[in-house]
């Protein structure tokens, strides 16, 4: 049997009158000098420091008799990322961020049956630096897509940037924009669907509309009618898991080819959605980058093929 637990060090330091006053990072450094300042900051942004058991940041005061705990986890090699080296479709790169067009059936981030043919595995090959990043930081990943939707991925290559990005994700302040293809034609060529997502009482490996799950809403518009099929420019407004598949399912128009929402196709072998663009702000500008990505060649055979056979 695997042993997935972490190997922990603990350190105690109390704090005694004459070290008071002084930054928290400081005294950590005074106290275990093997360690550099930057090492410091890492444990505290990976949570592996409390003061009397709180979490705090590194330029915290600490007090007299202030009880300092450290907690130095070593990963067991389970969790030790893997380089894959895997050819990336780079949109954008610079020396804060790098995003890319994710192609569909890739994993974003390491799980059970998927530990070495990831996004993560592919950027940890291209960019040896995000194994440095905060433990919280993902190496980089600041968002995600479900394996068989494509479209762009954001990587930030520094915490600064991570935390910057990671922000804005959070409060809303990015615009994602996805193609997708639903079986039949909406009443209203615009419309926001608002419905509250939680995972599905019955069966945990889906995400269903229910009472007590968050908030989410997604709005549409139809950019073409194809037979009985529309071709959309959808917007989620919030970032719940599978938000977009299971809101239009729940309207009577799944997304094309979703098996877990709607039912599969033969002739393509995944469900027809595809993050086409986002708008954020540079971490270090602070101005709007447009990001954009086309339809795979995939998805506009399924379209050519769609338009012309009885399919």
């Amino acid at each position: 049997m695997k042993n997935n637990s972490y190997d922990v060090t603990s350190k105690h330091f109390n704090v005694t009158k004459t070290e008071s006053g002084q930054r928290l990072d400081k005294f950590i450094t005074d106290k275990l000098p093997e360690l550099s300042r930057n090492q410091v900051q890492k444990f505290i942004d990976g949570q592996q420091i409390t003061i009397n058991g709180i979490l705090p940041k590194s330029s915290q005061i600490i007090s007299c008799n202030d009880q300092i705990e450290l907690k130095i986890q070593k990963t067991s090699s389970e969790d030790f990322i893997l380089p894959l080296n895997l050819k990336l479709n780079i949109i954008y790169e610079d020396n804060q961020i790098l995003a890319i067009c994710k192609p569909h059936g890739l994993v974003v981030h390491p799980a059970k049956g998927h530990r070495n043919d990831t996004l993560i595995n592919a950027i940890v090959n291209y960019l040896p630096s995000t194994k440095n990043l905060s433990p919280q930081k993902r190496n980089g990943i600041v968002h995600r897509l479900d394996k068989d939707t494509s479209g762009i991925i954001i990587i930030a290559k520094t915490d600064f940037a991570h935390s910057h990005l990671s922000y804005q994700f959070k409060s809303r302040q990015v615009i994602k924009k996805y193609t997708g293809l639903i079986h039949g034609v909406p009443k209203s060529r615009k419309a926001v669907i608002s419905g509250k997502i939680s995972r599905h009482p019955k069966s945990r490996q889906k995400m269903a509309i229910t009472e007590n799950g968050k908030p989410a809403e997604t709005s549409f518009e139809i950019i073409e009618e194809i037979k009985n099929y529309s071709l959309l420019n959808i917007e989620p407004k919030t970032g719940r898991t599978h938000q977009i598949r299971v809101h239009l399912s729940s309207i009577g128009h799944p997304i094309v080819g979703d098996s877990t929402y709607g039912k599969s196709n033969q002739y393509i072998n995944r469900h027809f959605l595809h993050a086409s663009s986002i708008i954020i702000k540079h971490p270090e500008s602070n101005k709007n980058i447009n990001l954009e990505c086309e339809l795979p060649p995939d998805l506009k055979d399924f379209l050519k093929t769609l338009k012309e056979q009885q399919i």
